[in-house]
């Protein structure tokens, strides 16, 4: 499987397959990512990483901490990651779609979650475009 799912509009995971002796190859095919825990935690970093909604990549280089810490084993260690994670399975957003569903329940959705991996002089920017529906 390759070691980065590929984002689509849902956490998915592609590789390339060889079979038998001669090493045939197969085609990369598209899995959807099993559920659970390790796909909120992946939606976490693309979110973060601004690859599920455009307008945030631009933050992505002044994160407090790089949304790769998301899938550490570790990341419990960190408020913030516990956070977001907490914020993303209470309301099961596991994919860019319900995602925008959750922005047209609540337009604060995740706001305070992503204002914590912002250092503070971004707060006031991003809580005045939130949510970051208008692509740049």
């Amino acid at each position: 499987p390759a070691e980065t799912p590929a984002l689509t509009n849902s956490i998915s995971r592609s590789g390339s397959f060889f079979v038998g002796s001669r090493c045939w190859s197969l085609p990369a095919v598209e899995l959807d990512y099993p559920p659970g825990l390790d796909k909120y935690k992946w939606f976490a970093r693309f979110f973060l990483e601004g690859k599920v909604l455009e307008k945030l990549a631009s933050y992505a280089p002044v994160l407090v901490s790089r949304p790769s810490v998301m899938i550490k084993s570790w990341s419990k260690l960190h408020k913030r990651t516990e956070s977001i994670l907490a914020t993303l399975i209470d309301k099961n957003v596991d994919n860019r779609a319900s995602l925008l569903d959750e922005f047209d329940e609540d337009n604060r959705y995740l706001l305070r979650e992503y204002l914590q991996w912002l250092p503070d002089d971004k707060h006031n920017e991003v809580t005045l475009f939130w949510p970051p529906l208008k692509e740049v």
